[in-house]
């Protein structure tokens, strides 16, 4: 069972002000009134006990006046029974007037308890001598809710109060037993209190203690003429009693607890009539909300910011939302860099929301560079630099072999890792690499050999690599002091390289040449026909080999259809190298054979010839040609030009052969004789 926890003040007011105070006023209506809760957390109940009766020698005691605050939930619902004030009480014969106990007044939550927030006792009736206790009761709703009206307790010898239920739910409370009087389940008492009987009420307690255990708030009784008659014992206390002939307040009711309560003495009535409930409450201001960066992202990338909230007005609990993160707590973490929006829901269902943006630094970037090679192979002049932006200054410097500036010196060759990291711990790392030069070499070199056997054509250059330029040079033999060396014979050459840092290399190449061209030659001799032959055979030098023969100007290795007389052969080989040989052909025939040529002033071309030549004469005058077969048979004649000049000669229909030809002048003198071959 859920109980609401009230804060009772008696006999005073809770006052609530402010431009958002509303009230909500409950009168009797004799039924069973609810109210919803607004949209608000907390409530202020006052609730007024009714009015006891009035008889003929006094008014009825006047309501108990109860007020506490309450933490309520918006959209639930309270019920108010409000209670009905006493009426005037038989006429007895011989007895004076008594008056009927107030209805007491009930605020709780049905739905979840049976207990009230708040119940006030009604105040109780007046009495003097009353032989009647019964009183009036004002019945509950089916739903077992009632409102106490018990009746005021009798006077002098009078009859039991009213009475009480213990139930659990709101019911009538009983009247207290008047003075002597014997309630029908309670043990004689002068004093008046509420009973806890269903039906009679229990015995009545002593004035101003409490009335039973838990008898909900009834009416209280005058006592005698002491007026000390206590109200009913409610849950939160009955009203005041009235005595008979005078205006004071009577001795308060027992203020019960649902299991008894402490005595409450002199707590007066404040209610006249009917019972009354007021509601107080303050309407919340619209919610609102203000987003705060906690913490940014510290590393570009990261995912370390968060933000929170304060929120104000509205009705609490609140419910947050971050997007586009989906958390719903106060405080969002783990965010990477962008805008966030809390969206805060009150109880009410009033939303506000508010946008943050979780910046990062720029990512932090570091380059690497060299600024200077290592100069000779194996040194360590080598030096580094760098640069960073981004992130956060400022930055720690981290190199590969211990330096922690921006610059590295002092380096050999390698590769060297630079790491940053900034003021946040965001690290980047780069690299650089320091060269030097290869060890010095010449071991590759570019010849050229000696074309021609015993020649001077030879040349050796190097090609360097590695070391650091400029590089020296020494050629031996010779001692030239270039990259190449030319004009060399064939040999064996050395060249030392020296390079700028004092290293040296040594490496050699040797010039070749070809063997020397050898020519030997193969002859026949011509029978007079015209039948001789010459062949030769090349040895050395570099093929292949072209031949050309004179006269006759052949291109072969080998020529026939010769006749007497010497041949030469010139042979040149691929590199353009020339040797030459010559034979004689001799012949065994007779007839022109032992004539001598005689061309000092006559030149005769081609010979040998296909039967057509040229004869080119260098005397004047008029002459002609004759020719002669080896039989001396004349087979051709004619007239030359009479002027120095050439005429061609076309004896083609001639076999092959030797043939004599003959120069003579008009008046018979021979100008010059010769032997011409033909081979076609």
């Amino acid at each position: 069972m859920n109980y609401k926890k009230l804060i009772l003040v008696l006999c005073c007011s809770l006052a609530i002000g402010g431009i958002n105070a509303q009230t909500a006023t409950f009168n009797y209506t004799g039924s069973l009134q609810t109210w919803t809760v607004p949209c608000t957390s907390s409530i202020t109940i006052t609730a007024y006990g009714a009015q006891g009766g009035t008889g003929a020698y006094g008014s009825g005691g006047l309501g108990a006046e109860i007020v506490g605050t309450f933490t309520v939930a918006p959209g639930e619902v309270l019920d108010v029974l409000v209670g009905q004030a006493g009426v005037g009480g038989p006429v007895p014969p011989n007895y004076y007037y008594c008056g009927s106990g107030g209805g007491g007044t009930f605020v709780w939550n049905s739905a979840s308890s049976t207990l009230p927030l708040v119940a006030a006792g009604g105040g109780g009736g007046s009495a003097y001598n009353c032989t009647s206790g019964a009183g009036s009761a004002t019945t509950a709703p089916t739903s077992a809710t009632g409102s106490g009206s018990g009746a005021g307790g009798s006077g002098g010898n009078g009859g039991a109060g009213g009475g009480g239920t213990p139930d659990g739910n709101i019911s009538t409370g009983g009247g207290g037993a008047g003075w002597l009087s014997n309630g029908a389940n309670g043990t004689q008492s002068p004093y008046g209190g509420g009973g806890f009987d269903p039906a009679n009420g229990g015995a009545g307690g002593a004035a101003g203690s409490p009335g039973g255990v838990g008898g909900y708030g009834g009416g209280g009784g005058c006592v005698g003429n002491d007026g000390a008659g206590g109200g009913g014992g409610g849950y939160n206390g009955g009203g005041g009693g009235n005595e008979w002939n005078s205006s004071a307040w009577g001795g308060g009711g027992g203020g019960g607890s649902y299991n008894g309560g402490s005595n409450q003495t002199n707590v007066a009535g404040v209610q006249s009539g009917n019972g009354l409930v007021t509601i107080t409450w303050v309407a919340p201001s619209p919610v609102s909300v203000t987003g705060t960066i906690v913490n940014s992202v510290s590393c570009n990338g990261g995912s370390n910011g968060s933000a929170s909230e304060t929120t104000t007005g509205g009705s609490s609990p609140y419910t947050y939302l971050w997007t586009p993160t989906s958390q719903t707590n106060a405080t969002a973490t783990g965010l990477t860099a962008g805008t966030y929006t809390i969206t805060v829901s009150d109880a009410c269902g009033s939303t506000a929301s508010s946008s943050v943006a979780i910046t990062q630094p720029t990512a932090i970037i570091a380059t690497a560079i060299t600024t200077t090679n290592v100069t000779c192979n194996a040194g360590s002049t080598g030096a580094t630099a760098s640069t960073v932006t981004g992130g956060t200054s400022p930055y720690t410097y981290s190199w590969t072999g211990g330096s922690t500036n921006t610059t590295a010196t002092g380096l050999t060759a390698g590769s060297y890792t630079l790491s940053v990291t900034d003021k946040n711990g965001c690290s980047a790392t780069t690299s650089t690499v320091v060269t030097q030069p290869n060890v010095l070499s010449d071991s590759s070199f570019t010849t050229a050999n000696v074309l021609c056997h015993g020649g001077s054509t030879g040349s050796a250059g190097t090609i360097v690599s590695g070391g650091t330029t400029p590089y020296t040079y020494l050629w031996t033999p010779g001692g030239g002091t270039t990259d190449t060396a030319t004009g060399l014979t064939a040999g064996t050459y050395s060249l030392m390289v020296s390079d700028a840092c004092g290293a040296s290399a040594t490496a050699s190449a040797t010039i070749t040449q070809p063997t020397a061209i050898g020519i030997t030659a193969v002859v026949t001799p011509d029978n007079g026909h015209g039948v001789g032959t010459a062949k030769v055979t090349v040895s050395g030098g570099v093929g292949p080999y072209t031949y050309l023969w004179t006269p006759g100007g052949k291109t072969t290795d080998s020529i026939g259809g010769l006749t007497k007389g010497t041949y030469c052969c010139d042979v040149k080989d691929a590199n353009g190298c020339k040797d030459s040989i010559c034979v004689f052909i001799k012949t065994t025939a007779e007839g022109i054979d032992g004539i001598s040529d005689n061309s000092a002033q006559i030149s005769v071309y081609p010979n040998p010839n296909n039967g057509q030549f040229t004869i080119e004469s260098s005397v004047g005058g008029a002459s002609s040609v004759e020719i002669y077969n080896i039989l001396g048979e004349k087979v051709y004649t004619r007239n030359l030009s009479t002027t120095k000049g050439t005429n061609t000669i076309n004896v083609s229909n001639q076999p092959n052969g030797v043939y004599l030809y003959r120069i003579v002048s008009d008046n018979g003198d021979l100008l010059g004789e010769g032997r011409i071959a033909i081979q076609k």
